[in-house]
């Protein structure tokens, strides 16, 4: 037999489900939840839309938040399914190859029933901006318009704006959230940052360091590690080239292998060191030591990228392995900056 305090917590339960499934289905009267389910298993050719203007009303204004969850975790769902078939986060070098069309319209819904909730604009500036800019910069503006006093909000849309080379649009965002109440100081050097070189590793280092250690998502926060590792990796590269034309001009021909440029690459090695100590933009010292660009070397000395694998010499270049988790990234880094 149950007590009265778990029936009244089974009754509790019922009630709780039942109003979900209620504001769920009042929601969905002009677009079912068969017909949402049916198109997130449908071919990516179809047309996915929704149109939330017209179901908000239909949902009491205390459930609102329930539904717009539901939308929420459609949309996680969306990507992470895209990204399992992809072979993970790490191996996906450039996210629009993910078909995520549907994604804007269910970030949009669950905007649309929780304006004030930050979670959609947040995930929208980075994983939208990489499918459909200009509707993640849509979704970011809907945000300020509902939460004017948010500075991070003018963070996200300065960092699409800048990823799309909009270097002087960038900076007015940081500094319109460098204005307003409890934005930290980093926001205004942003914005000077942005208008000074725009384009450069350094703002890229900035930007995606800020994005690491202000994010609450996970998934951003590992995309945001992962380019500025890429980043290292791709400044390592460089250092790692200019000795391998140094010992070539020693040698009068190509080197072989990493030993025999020992003493050029600790050259390079101190080199990186003295540019890397001028400053990184980052308040964590963990962070510092993950992204800070630096020459190691493995016990047989050859230099290793930043996940421990093996720079690797081939005709005269220095090339990632092709196994590292970050080889995606740094290719696409490389031939799109920034």
């Amino acid at each position: 037999m149950l007590a009265n305090t778990d029936r009244q917590a089974v009754k509790s339960l019922f009630l709780v489900i039942t109003i979900v499934g209620l504001a769920i289905s009042a929601a969905l009267q002009y677009a079912s939840r068969d017909e949402i389910l049916r198109a997130q298993h449908s071919s990516d050719e179809e047309t996915f839309s929704i149109e939330p203007h017209k179901l908000v009303p239909l949902v009491p204004r205390p459930l609102r938040g329930v539904v717009a969850d539901w939308y929420w975790m459609s949309a996680l769902q969306h990507v992470g399914s895209k990204v399992l078939e992809h072979g993970g986060l790490a191996r996906v070098e450039d996210l629009s190859a993910l078909n995520l069309h549907r994604l804007a319209p269910l970030l949009e819904a669950a905007a649309e029933f929780d304006p004030r909730w930050t979670a959609p604009y947040e995930y929208g500036a980075v994983v939208l901006a990489a499918v459909d800019a200009e509707a993640a910069i849509n979704l970011v503006q809907k945000g300020i318009r509902h939460r004017p006093e948010d500075w991070r909000l003018r963070h996200h849309l300065g960092f699409i704006l800048w990823q799309q080379g909009r270097f002087g649009e960038a900076s007015a965002a940081y500094e319109e959230g460098a204005a307003l109440a409890g934005a930290p100081r980093w926001m205004r050097m942003m914005a000077a940052e942005m208008a000074r070189a725009g384009g450069s590793s350094a703002t890229a280092r900035a930007v995606y360091a800020r994005l690491h250690e202000e994010s609450q998502d996970d998934q951003v926060r590992r995309l945001a590690l992962l380019k500025l590792m890429a980043l290292r990796a791709t400044d390592e590269m460089d250092a790692l080239r200019a000795a391998v034309r140094a010992s070539t001009a020693r040698l009068g021909r190509s080197p072989n292998a990493w030993h025999e440029i020992s003493v050029e690459l600790t050259r390079a090695a101190i080199d990186l060191e003295r540019r890397a100590d001028a400053g990184f933009p980052a308040e964590s010292e963990w962070l510092r030591n993950v992204a800070r660009p630096a020459i190691r070397l493995d016990r047989e000395g050859a230099p290793v990228d930043p996940t421990g694998l093996p720079y690797m010499l081939k005709d005269s270049d220095v090339v990632i392995d092709p196994r590292s988790e970050l080889f995606s990234a740094v290719m696409h880094w490389s031939h799109n900056t920034p």
